[in-house]
Order: structure tokens, then sequence, then C-alpha cells
């Protein structure tokens, strides 16, 4: 028993870390909560905590492509550094156009200052390796039954110029082999002339996204940050959700302040993009093979933001577009007020646009939002007019930090939709972290939701955080929930690479834990989780689930 303590006690960086990539993630994303994470999203972000990205060093082709950055700050960026030599400090970066002290601080986790300066001049023909790559099994058992999965991910960077990756999985529900998820890209980026070409799996990132965006996207408001897309053109993905990608091949070349990007994937649909960049803001023309086209544009008017896009389908004829406006007040305070119209016979399967439902169609909406201090307000109101309806929703988000130690966390949100049989819903999560002087930390909150019944859930943990070899996270939950459209999302944390949001549905109990052991070139990692259900009028099988992953980095 004092062995397991003394370990409890003994454990973990990694935890501080994750929450680290965590917080600057949302922030970066305009993302008020976990349960609006996506997995793709976080493997991008994982991969540049573990390798930062040199923002001196790398060309603003290669800045670009990172998705890291969007293109606005690129450019300011490299005309910094014409200017003035290399961003030395996160405190210098701040000052840039494009960045701010809140941005340039979310960012720290991902970049490194190294400069040009400091490092010694390779020779042209040297070559440098990197290899990344993480092995992932799991078993989860139910009523008896055992089911796999499997997980694998390598990447491998050969200097600047060449990138290879790949990604193979099997879910519990698949055979293990073959793999039921096969993702690969080949990346060469130009050295002379800024460009690169992408075979394989690819992200599309252009404009506001009404017409073409790959890859995560947030529906919905939660802060005025998450109102305005930045697009990141074209780059590689290297994800274990293919689904969420292009498959083919893609090119972009700049010249000056002008890129030109074209794709086309294995089922051979096309498109393109034209956009210039500048310190003040974006103008961009996209357009795809299958009939649409769009204008978009950001502009940047002192403390004023702002942003459209206007969107044609020439096959159904019909006209689409959003356009908004973010007013920086000052550091703390800023809102955003955005009008958007989507008619129903406005149809792009890759859109991935600002919206209330699960596509950018059949939608007439007015949203607006105030970020103050840690306070993050928003109201969005629609129309369906092709399936008459309409719908009503509020949120509110308050992230006080009472001091070093301990945090609050509080989201309420309202939701109504008359024409349905429950037309109110209302939600409410509150969570509450202490950290004690010796890095160990508690947490435990509640979440109830009301629509056809009443839902609630309590849940408490404990990490520690001591050294960085050692990580130890553990949360208990208790939930009741009768009625399906009263269940709860609760994020829970898993291994690297992967993402938890369980719906809690019924009632029961939930335990999870994850511990991990780093060296300096391999990382273990093991996830262990147990559910089971007590009181139900229909009887419902608990599950047993064990992960376990190696990372390597060399």
């Amino acid at each position: 028993m004092l062995i397991l303590a003394g370990l409890v006690i003994a454990l973990v960086h990694d935890v501080k870390a994750q929450d680290r990539i965590l917080e600057s993630l949302m922030v970066l994303n305009g993302i008020a909560s976990e349960e609006e994470l996506e997995l793709e999203l976080i493997e991008r972000y994982e991969a540049y905590a573990s390798h930062p990205l040199k923002i001196n060093l790398l060309s603003a082709n290669r800045l670009t492509a990172s998705a890291l950055l969007t293109r606005f700050q690129v450019a300011s960026l490299v005309e910094y550094r014409q200017k003035y030599g290399d961003v030395l400090s996160l405190q210098e970066l701040a000052l840039i156009d494009g960045f701010g002290e809140e941005r340039a601080k979310a960012l720290e986790p991902f970049i490194s200052f190294e400069s040009r300066y400091g490092v010694r001049e390779r020779g042209r023909d040297s070559l440098i390796v990197k290899l990344e790559s993480q092995e992932s099994f799991g078993l989860k058992t139910s009523e008896g039954e055992h089911s796999l999965f499997a997980l694998s991910k390598t990447r491998v960077f050969f200097s600047d110029a060449l990138s290879v990756a790949y990604a193979l999985k099997s879910s519990y529900a698949s055979a293990l082999w073959p793999p039921e998820v096969r993702s690969w890209s080949v990346v060469a980026y130009g050295n002379r002339i800024p460009g690169k070409i992408v075979l394989g799996d690819f992200n599309a990132k252009f404009g506001q996204a009404l017409v073409q965006w790959s890859g995560f996207s947030l529906s919905g408001f939660s802060s005025a940050a998450s109102f305005a897309k930045h697009p990141s053109g074209i780059g590689p993905a290297w994800t274990t959700a293919p689904s969420a990608v292009r498959r083919g091949a893609a090119a972009d070349l700049t010249i000056g302040r002008w890129t030109v990007s074209a794709f086309i994937d294995f089922n051979g649909n096309a498109g393109g993009n034209i956009s210039r960049y500048g310190r003040k803001g974006e103008f961009g023309l996209s357009a795809l093979g299958e009939g649409l086209a769009s204008l978009s544009y950001r502009y940047a008017l002192g403390k004023i933001d702002m942003f459209a896009e206007y969107a044609l389908d020439w096959k159904e004829g019909s006209l689409a577009g959003l356009s908004g406006v973010t007013y920086n007040h000052s550091y703390d305070l800023k809102s955003s007020l955005l009008l958007r119209a989507y008619p129903a016979d406005y149809l792009s399967p890759y859109s991935g646009a600002v919206r209330s439902s699960t596509k950018a169609t059949d939608e007439l909406g007015l949203a607006w939002a105030m970020d103050y201090h840690t306070l993050s307000l928003s109201l969005d109101v629609v129309k369906r007019k092709g399936r008459d309806t309409r719908q009503l929703k509020g949120r509110i988000d308050w992230n006080p930090k009472v001091s070093e130690s301990f945090e609050c966390k509080l989201r309420l949100s309202y939701r109504l939709k008359p024409e349905e049989s429950f037309p109110h819903k209302e939600e409410a999560k509150l969570e509450l972290r202490y950290t004690f002087s010796n890095g160990l930390g508690l947490n435990a909150g509640t979440a109830v939701c009301h629509n056809k019944g009443t839902s609630a859930l309590l849940f408490a943990g404990l990490s520690a955080v001591n050294g960085k070899k050692l990580s130890f996270f553990l949360r208990g939950t208790a939930f009741h929930a009768d009625y399906w459209d009263d269940r709860i999302y609760l994020y829970d944390r898993d291994l690297p690479g992967s993402f938890s949001v369980p719906s809690f549905y019924g009632r029961g109990v939930y335990l999870s834990s994850l511990l991990s052991l780093k060296f300096r070139h391999i990382s273990l990692y093991a996830k262990a989780s147990w559910q089971d259900y007590f009181a139900m009028e229909e009887e419902k099988p608990g599950k047993t689930e064990l992960k376990f992953q190696m990372k390597f980095t060399f």
C-alpha cells in the first residue's frame, strides 16, 4: 500500500503537459470546452508538441503547410524576419501583426525559437532523418465476449525536403487484418521554388469553409473567436480519421504574396484556389469541379476584423454566403457578429462553414458572441425554411482562475426548438480543480441536463505532477440518465493520438485511469476503464477496456 501511495505521489509531468496542449488548442481554434474537440485536430497539435515548429528556420511555404499558423500570420512573420531578423522570444512574437499576447502564449507548446545565427550551417548534401512512431493495442470485454483493436502510426522526415507517413487502424468492430483504416501521405517540399507536392491523404482548407474545408470543423458557436475560420490551404494528413480528409494529389506554389493551390482526389474530384495574403488580410477565389465556386476575404481595419465568403452552386443556381465582423476592443474584450444564409438547394459535401446543423444547407442564421476575460457569451438564432423549423441557442462559459492553485469551469447552455415535443433543453456543467504545492491535483464536478427528463452526473479525479518520467490520472464517474435525449457527454483522457468523449446514458458508474512512463526516445502508455450499470429496467451489459501504446521518437 505504501509503495502504491509513493508511486501515485511520484507521478507526472505528462498529465499537466497534456492539459496545456488542450488549453492552447482550444484558444487557437476558438473552442470553449473539451467536448468540442475532435481526433484529427488533437493528432496534429500533439505532433507539434513533440516536434515544435521552428518559426525562424522554416520557409513561408513550410510554415503555412504546418496548418499551425494562418497564412495571414505567416505573411506577417516572414516580413518581420526580413526587416528585423529572427524572433527570439514569446514576447517578441506577440508584437507581430496577427499574433497578440493571447495567441502567442497559446502557440508556445508547439513552436521553437531556434535562430539561424545560433545554428551551424550544414552542407547542402547533409541529410537529417527524424522518425516518430506509435503502436497501440486494446482489449475490450463485455458479457464475456472479447474484442481487439490495433493502431499503428509512423512518420519519417528527411531534412526539410521530404516526409513520409502512414497510419493503420482496426477498431473493436473489425478484424485485426486487413486494417479497417489505411491512411498515408508523401510530401516533397521545394527548396529554391516555394511550394510543395502531396500524394496520399491531405487537408484542403480555403476561405471561410463554405466550399472546401477538409478535416475538423466546429458546428455552432462557443466563443467570439470561433466565428471566423483561418484557412491553411494544402497540408498533409497523418490521421486515423481519413474520412475527414481527401486522398489523391495536391500541390501549391507561392510567388510573393500570391499562392496557387490545386488538387485532384482518386475519385476524380478536382479543385483549386488562388489567394493573396498580406499583413492586413487575405483574399481568395476557390473552385471545385462539382460546380462550386466562391470568393472570400478577411481584412483588419484597426480594431475591426471583417470576414466573408460568398459561394455559388452552378448546377443548382444557388447562392450562399456568410459575413461577419469581430471588434477587438482590448486585449481581454472582443465581440463577434455573423450573418449566414445557406439555401436548401445549396449542397457542398466538403463545406465546414460555421453552422448549427450537420451541414451548411437550409439555414438562415444570426449569431453574436462576446469574450471578456474568462467569460464567453454566445447567442444563435436559426430558421430552416425547407423544414419549417426554428432554433434558439444560448451559452455561457466562465473559467475563472481564482488563484495559481484553484480553477473553476462553469458552462450553462439553453436550446429552444418550438416544433419538437420537448422544445426546451437546459444543460449545466461545473468543474473545480485544485493543485497542491507538491504537484498533487484534485478535480471534481457535476453535469445536469433537462429535456425529456432530468439527468445528472458526478465525477472526481486525481492527478500528480512531479518529474518528467511517470504520469498518472484517475477519475470516477456516477451517472443517471433515463432518456437518450438527456444523455451527457464528458471528455475522458485517452492515449496520445486517441480521443474519447463518451456519452453517459442509463444508470451506472465509470472508472478510468491513465499511466505513462517516458524515456528519452521511448514512451509507454496504459489506459484502463470499467463501466457497469445498476437499477436499470432493462439489463444493460457493462464493459472493461485495457489499452496500451508504445511511442518511439528518434
